[in-house]
Order: C-alpha cells, then sequence, then structure tokens
C-alpha cells in the first residue's frame, strides 16, 4: 500500500524524484529480504503464498516505477515462479483463491512466449470467478487479455494503469 501511495503523491508519474525512488527501492529490497527468507520453507500452502506475495510486491513496484531492469528476463522468471507457486497449491481451497493479486501482477509479465502460463491463468482465474462469483477476478482477467492482444516489447504495464484501460479493478 505505502507504494501505490508513493505512486499517486507524485507529481510527475513518468520519471519518480530521488527521495520516492530511495523509498521505493527500499520496499523492493524488503520485500526481497522476506522472499529470501522463505525460499527454502515454500512447501506449505501459506509459505507458498507467502513467497508468492513477496515476488508480486517486487514486480508490482519495480513496474510502477520503471526500476532498472523492471521488464527482464529475471522479472520474467520471477512471474513465471509465481504461476509455479499458485499451481502447487491444493485448488479449489481458500488458499489458491487467495492468490488472485500475485497472479494478475505476475500476468502483467507474461509476454507471447509464455502461452502455457496464460492459458493456466485464464483458466484459473476463471474457475475462481465461478467459484466464488467475485466480478474482480473476471474483470483483472478481461484487462489481461487486453493487455496480451496489446503486445509490446521492453513494456510492462504497472497494475495501476493497466486496471485503468478498462475499468475499476480491485484484488485483495
Amino acid at each position: 500500500m505505502e507504494g501505490t501511495l508513493l505512486y499517486k503523491a507524485q507529481h510527475d508519474r513518468e520519471k519518480a524524484d530521488l527521495d520516492v525512488l530511495a523509498r521505493a527501492l527500499k520496499l523492493v529490497d524488503d520485500a526481497k529480504l522476506m522472499v529470501a527468507s522463505l525460499v527454502e520453507v515454500a512447501i506449505q500452502p501459506r509459505s507458498r503464498l507467502e513467497l508468492a506475495y513477496g515476488n508480486a510486491i517486487i514486480l508490482y513496484l519495480s513496474a510502477l516505477f520503471r526500476l532498472e531492469g523492471y521488464c527482464g528476463p529475471e522479472s520474467r522468471l520471477m512471474a513465471q515462479g509465481i504461476i509455479q507457486h499458485a499451481k502447487a497449491m491444493p485448488s479449489a481451497t481458500a488458499w489458491s483463491y487467495s492468490m488472485s493479486w500475485p497472479l494478475y501482477q505476475a500476468g502483467l509479465y507474461l509476454d507471447e512466449k509464455c502461452l502455457a502460463e496464460r492459458e493456466w491463468l485464464a483458466s484459473h482465474f476463471k474457475s475462481t470467478l465461478s467459484a466464488n462469483g467475485c466480478c474482480q477476478v473476471g474483470r483483472a482477467l478481461e484487462v489481461l487479455q487486453a493487455i496480451w492482444r496489446d503486445e509490446r516489447d521492453d513494456f510492462v504495464w504497472n497494475s495501476i494503469e493497466a486496471g485503468s484501460q478498462k475499468r475499476f479493478l480491485l484484488l485483495v
């Protein structure tokens, strides 16, 4: 949430001022520390969920502030890792349904080479929508599919700009 407030408080969203950028980098570093502490124990659903959220926070802040390497191969691997954690969750459970926000962040990073991941993600969101009726999951999928149709090289939408492309979107 702090990253979102930093982003929205900026006057020039194309270029963050140095103080805002330093604070965003500190948030990324904190998330990286959290992720590093969980990597060894990520076999239980809770650990996988925490690891997915930590990686999604890193992706979110990196795209939001266009941090160096934000659309590089490491970020795409991190996005694919989030999907792998979601796939390892027991399906049709609160654990798997709790992955919507990290999966949405990961989906923003899936390029045309990640067709299998895109298909799995779309299927997962449709299943989640069917199970819990939350229209936000359906809207998230609509936004992702629109972005996937409008491929851009070396560019990743941040979730604030992406969500505004269609309509109000709120995932937790």
